[in-house]
C-alpha cells in the first residue's frame, strides 16, 4: 500500500518528504554529535558549556558532507581560522601532519570525539600562542 500512496504524490509533495527527511536526518545527527560531545565533557573538564557547543557548531560547519567525520580534505578548509597568515602550500603540509596527529585512532577522518579533545588548542588559544602552538607541533622554526 505504501508503494502505491507513494506513486500518486505531486512532484511537490515528494520534494517536501524529502527536505522533511533531511531535516529529521540533520536534527539527529546534532542530537548525537551533542550526546557524544556531552559524554566527552565528563572526561575533559577543560571545556566550559560554550566551548563544548562551539565546538560542536565548528565541526558542523566544516563537515561539509555531513558524515559525522572531517575527512583530510574538509580539514584543510580550516586554513582561515588555524594559520590565515601562512601559506597555502605550506598549510597543505601543516594540515596534513596536524590531521594524522588529530585521527589518534588512525580512522583516516576526525571524528567528535577526537575534534573536542583538541578544541582548545585548536581555537581558544591567543594569536601568539597559536603561533607558538603551530611551532612546537610542526617544529617549525622562525
Amino acid at each position: 500500500m505504501k508503494r502505491l500512496e507513494g506513486l500518486s504524490l505531486t512532484p511537490a509533495q515528494k520534494a517536501d518528504r524529502n527536505a522533511a527527511a533531511i531535516e529529521q536526518q540533520v536534527e539527529e545527527n546534532r542530537n548525537a554529535l551533542v550526546k557524544k560531545a556531552q559524554e566527552l565533557k565528563a572526561h575533559h573538564q577543560n571545556l566550559r558549556e560554550d566551548q563544548l557547543m562551539d565546538a560542536i557548531s565548528l565541526f558542523e560547519k566544516y563537515d561539509v558532507d555531513g558524515n559525522g567525520i572531517i575527512d583530510a580534505s574538509e580539514f584543510i578548509s580550516l586554513k582561515p581560522l588555524l594559520a590565515p597568515s601562512v601559506s597555502q602550500a605550506l598549510w597543505r603540509r601543516l594540515a596534513e601532519m596536524h590531521f594524522h596527529n588529530l585521527d589518534q585512532d588512525g580512522s583516516g577522518g576526525i571524528d567528535i570525539e577526537e575534534w573536542c579533545m583538541s578544541y582548545l588548542s585548536m581555537f581558544t588559544l591567543e594569536r601568539e600562542e597559536v603561533a607558538i602552538f603551530l611551532r612546537k607541533t610542526f617544529l617549525i622554526i622562525r
